[in-house]
């Protein structure tokens, strides 16, 4: 009898320990850290240019030799345009991207399904800045375009 009641005993306090296990928290980010996103959240996002119209939706995500998230794809009329990631500002509540840049300047990322760009590529990187002159491309190890003037002695 007592090692029923034992056995019981040990089932329940088991049972118990497992549904605390299961228990979720939602903590709130410590001060200073930056909030994660998933890859899920952004995916189908809306895509804005400067005209602040509706350019087309987050169709991929392109992750670069240094395992960081380099390219945004952006589906727009059946075809796709390659956006740099760190050029954009996301807005996750809206889930929305902002470019600032004209439908006029972005013509030469776009690119049909079946004909990505190679993104590494020397001559896609320098066509990429001919768009966002500001823009770096990062883990490639080489910077493409002039070399930044010396400073003076």
């Amino acid at each position: 009898m007592h090692r029923a009641a034992f056995g019981a005993l040990g089932l329940v306090l088991g049972l118990t320990g497992m549904v605390a296990g299961q228990q979720v928290t939602q903590e709130k980010p410590a001060p200073g850290t930056t909030e994660s996103r998933r890859v899920s959240e952004i995916l189908g996002s809306t895509v804005h240019l400067s005209d602040g119209r509706g350019f087309g939706k987050v169709e991929d995500i392109v992750i670069g030799p240094n395992n960081q998230v380099d390219y945004l794809v952006v589906s727009h009329d059946g075809r796709y345009v390659s956006l740099p990631w760190d050029v954009g500002r996301y807005e996750p509540a809206q889930r929305s991207f902002t470019f600032e840049v004209t439908p006029q300047a972005i013509q030469p990322l776009i690119f049909a399904p079946n004909a990505w760009p190679t993104f590494y590529d020397p001559t896609y990187t320098r066509r990429v800045q001919g768009v966002f002159p500001k823009w770096t491309p990062r883990g490639i190890g080489v910077r493409i375009g002039p070399a930044p003037p010396l400073p003076p002695r």
